[in-house]
């Protein structure tokens, strides 16, 4: 199915459902995962993990329909990664206000510019592209990311080079879960570099989402979106399982294979725009969803005083996932209000 005018309620509406699957990703008592065994909190982690996922994928469908020749491509991946690493400088920057302050009051403004200078010199390779790749909080991770599929996608579907595109996304998937989830296994190789960063997950999801728009549109989004999200996360649980049991390595990873069918199948669900997702109540805050996601952190770390409030510990999850939530919303909200900040938020 085909959208070309407005925004898709079932997106929007998936968008809100993601962005509570990353809080709960981040959150300490929501998620408490045990590495070794996959009790409840781990399946829960597990289940969240079609979230960033589905972001590449919806972020590759809707820059997909916006280029309606080749030479569309290119000058709208310039577009998307410009407004992204905007809102990746923004926020960085915003991240790193507090700790700033912090060594500035507690060790002095040498000690600041001493741990500034550390990122170049003495020059390590592996820190220096982490620190351009991450900024300064772990989840910005997803902005640069996003930005360098879209750079790649457009290079190479401008000159037309669509399966040289889709060879190299499997190549560099394939390459990052060899550095990372399969790092252990015979299959794989270890490194200081987190393959999470960088291309090696986003193209492949980002450049599905391309072939979606192109190939898809006469396809039963629904259901295929049902099997494949389902089979992923069987694959998901059975791949963490399996590599424990044989190599011990735990069963916390931010992305296997299953992964990529999971958030490829949830990416398609919403696609789909089946009446179980057009919920007006979720749809009408998905605009705000890119905000909240980058503001989010924030509260994750500042609202332990939750529990002081919530002694329940059934209810301290959902309590501070739900607090987290709306604080991060409301902050997207009213940046939204205003010209200047508006664009650092959606």
């Amino acid at each position: 199915m085909q959208f070309k005018h407005g925004r898709i309620d079932s997106i929007d509406a998936m968008r809100v459902l993601a962005m509570l699957a990353v809080i709960q990703i981040h959150t300490p008592w929501y998620s408490k995962v045990n590495v070794t065994s996959l009790d409840v909190a781990t399946i829960a982690d597990q289940l969240a993990r079609f979230a960033v996922p589905f972001f590449f994928v919806i972020s590759g469908y809707l820059w997909a329909s916006r280029s309606f020749a080749a030479a569309d491509y290119w000058p709208r991946s310039v577009a998307v990664s410009k407004r992204v690493l905007i809102i990746f400088s923004f926020w960085s920057f915003i991240y790193a206000i507090g700790p700033s302050l912090y060594v500035i009051r507690q060790e002095g403004l040498d000690s600041l510019l001493a741990n500034m200078l550390s990122v170049v010199y003495p020059f390590d390779s592996i820190r220096f592209l982490s620190a351009v790749l991450q900024g300064t909080k772990n989840h910005l991770w997803f902005l640069p990311a996003l930005a360098i599929a879209a750079l790649i996608s457009g290079a190479l579907l401008s000159k037309g080079r669509e399966l040289t595109l889709f060879v190299l996304a499997i190549l560099l998937f394939a390459v990052g879960l060899a550095g990372s989830a399969y790092s252990d296994t015979p299959y794989g190789f270890t490194s200081n570099f987190n393959f999470r960063n960088g291309p090696f997950f986003s193209l492949i999801m980002f450049s599905s989402g391309y072939a979606i728009h192109r190939y898809g549109q006469r396809l039963p989004l629904l259901p295929i979106g049902i099997g494949l999200a389902t089979g992923g996360f069987a694959l998901q649980l059975f791949e963490t399982t399996w590599i424990h049991r044989q190599w011990g390595t735990p069963l916390l990873h931010d992305y296997i294979v299953g992964t990529y069918f999971f958030g490829l199948g949830m990416s398609m669900i919403a696609l789909s725009n089946t009446r179980y997702l057009r919920v007006k109540a979720l749809s009408s805050i998905g605009p705000l969803i890119l905000g909240a996601y980058a503001s989010h952190y924030y509260f994750v770390e500042h609202v332990r005083w939750l529990q002081q409030i919530v002694e329940n510990p059934y209810l301290i999850g959902p309590a501070y996932l739900a607090v987290v939530f709306l604080l991060a919303l409301g902050t997207s909200y009213m940046l939204a209000q205003w010209r200047g900040t508006r664009q650092f938020v959606t």
